[in-house]
């Protein structure tokens, strides 16, 4: 018997005690008053329940699978050489996100705080952000220069959090318009050759001279 097995074997165990222990007393009762009281308490009652539910979770979760048969373990063989099996969800959720878009996004984020304020600043100037992601997705069709991609992405960013328009709401749509697929670009093509991401920030510009609200130079 393998550890997973042995730990298997001592949860069900355990399980099965403190569900015998968790009746009788349930039934029989704590001796007297007093006794209750201070199990009662110290949440021995809530304790004991939710040690039951753990385990019995735990005991599902690693619930040995049916066995296989030949045909079905060679088709899951040969979906698995094709990429057609289906992913897991903590496989899905690492695979699909960009770290380098991200942090492509954040750097220019954190310039423009230095620029126009934190994100989320209380009297913070609104902004016509969604023309210009019209204009950062139109100058992208023009010149394919991937910087507008991390722009157009903090424009949607940024008017998510702090957009103020009075008809803004948020509607989950299960279905509508698809993305069209586009002939000449396959993904293949997409997958070997990703869009270069320049993640290192222009220097804002700083004056020599600061002035005041007085007027004098500091």
């Amino acid at each position: 018997m393998n550890n997973t097995a042995q730990l298997r074997a001592l949860v069900k165990t355990l399980t099965e005690a403190l569900t015998a222990a968790y009746q009788h007393l349930d039934y029989c009762g704590y001796g007297d008053r007093w006794e209750r009281q201070c199990a009662q308490y110290a949440k021995l009652p809530e304790t004991i329940q939710q040690a039951i539910k753990d385990g019995n979770d735990y005991l599902e979760c690693q619930r040995l699978p049916k066995e296989k048969t030949v045909t079905a373990a060679l088709r899951e063989h040969l979906y698995e050489q094709l990429g057609l099996l289906r992913p897991t969800f903590e496989e899905l959720w690492e695979s699909e996100w960009s770290p380098e878009f991200e942090k492509g996004m954040r750097y220019r984020l954190v310039m423009g705080a230095l620029r126009y304020g934190k994100l989320g600043a209380p009297f913070k100037p609104q902004y016509d952000r969604v023309k210009r992601a019209k204009d950062l997705w139109q100058e992208y069709d023009d010149t394919r220069n991937c910087e507008c991609l991390l722009d157009a992405g903090n424009m949607s960013l940024l008017e998510y959090v702090e957009g103020a328009h009075p008809k803004r709401h948020f509607k989950a749509t299960d279905d509508g318009e698809h993305v069209t697929a586009v002939d000449n670009i396959t993904s293949t093509a997409v997958v070997t050759k990703p869009c270069p991401v320049v993640i290192r920030p222009k220097r804002p510009k700083v004056e020599k001279s600061i002035t005041n609200v007085v007027g004098d130079k500091e």
